[in-house]
């Protein structure tokens, strides 16, 4: 059995869909063949996302292999609205490479972490 994987397009018109039906989560899930804690979690993070303002999957994809994704920040942000200049929130810390930011958060995976820190000194170089 192959898992599904949607855009954020779909998951979208999914999560609009439900809206539009007057059901709960649980049972507009279950009539539309969907698991309903995948459409609970896709959901929550696509409101997440949107508040924030962030662009790109919904999920991280797993790095088969070593390589990480570096994309633009959105261009609608402005100079006020720069998220390196935010304090960062407790647990939080902001690292600013070359115009990028990293948020680091309790947790991190310092594999991961380091990779980042190595691909963005290689394009800020």
């Amino acid at each position: 059995m192959s898992v599904k994987r949607r855009t954020n397009a779909e998951w979208r018109k999914l999560v609009a869909e439900y809206e539009a039906s007057g059901m709960t989560q649980e049972q507009w899930c279950l009539a539309n063949g969907i698991n309903f804690y995948t459409f609970k979690d896709r959901a929550m993070r696509l409101r997440k996302m949107d508040e924030e303002g962030v662009v790109g999957p919904i999920f991280r994809p797993k790095a088969k292999n070593g390589w990480v994704e570096v994309t633009e920040p959105a261009s609608s942000r402005t100079a006020e609205s720069d998220p390196a200049e935010e304090p960062p929130s407790l647990g939080e810390i902001r690292i600013v490479i070359g115009g990028f930011t990293v948020l680091v958060t309790d947790g991190f995976s310092e594999a991961t972490f380091t990779r980042v820190i190595i691909a963005l000194k290689a394009v800020t170089s």
